[in-house]
């Protein structure tokens, strides 16, 4: 018989449900960042991406300069700003990840922290901008200014159990050691 070398599969990295939070402002990174986390084989909900299936709402563009005098109330009572906020918490549901890319505006902030409450892992990509921070980043797994270690975050590091009355997870980066 033949003698036959072993060959050992190489490690599982592990795949992400990944849902990007961020502003329009930031519509190009966002889009980006789904090219790159797809290519290191994660799903991917991005805001951006109507070619997807995604339903893409950017009120200005919809609504025009009407947006800017609009309450939230009002807003709320469109049938397309009902159906943006039904997709993206689809979207929050469907995901096991989220990723919020600073800077950020309201909204990404808020489907952040449904995130956190649903029990799924939040990493923040931090494009440093002096003076835009918040101490409740401090629910996040890990706050990354570089896209390499957020990558290696993602794929390296177990799913944290979900973040309870504010005890906040032990591996976290420089910020929990502060």
């Amino acid at each position: 018989m033949p003698a036959t070398s072993l060959e050992l599969p190489a490690p599982k990295r592990r795949t992400r449900r990944i849902y990007l939070a961020s502003s329009w402002k930031q519509a190009r990174t966002v889009s980006l960042m789904a090219r790159l986390l797809r290519f290191a084989g994660h799903e991917i909900y991005a805001f951006t991406e109507p070619d997807l299936g995604h339903y893409v709402f950017d009120a200005r563009h919809t609504f025009g300069s009407w947006v800017e005098g609009a309450t939230a109330r009002q807003m709320m009572q469109t049938k397309e700003a009902r159906r943006a906020f039904a997709a993206d918490r689809d979207g929050l549901n469907w995901a096991d990840t989220c990723i919020l890319i600073l800077p950020a505006g309201r909204s990404s902030h808020l489907e952040a922290g449904y995130a956190v409450g649903q029990g799924k892992d939040l990493f923040i990509l931090d494009v440093p901008v002096p003076g835009e921070w918040d101490v409740m980043y401090g629910f996040a797994r890990a706050i990354c200014e570089d896209i390499g270690d957020l990558c290696a975050l993602l794929a390296d590091e177990k799913p944290c159990e979900a973040t309870k009355g504010g005890e906040t997870d032990e591996r976290k980066t420089d910020a929990s050691e502060a």
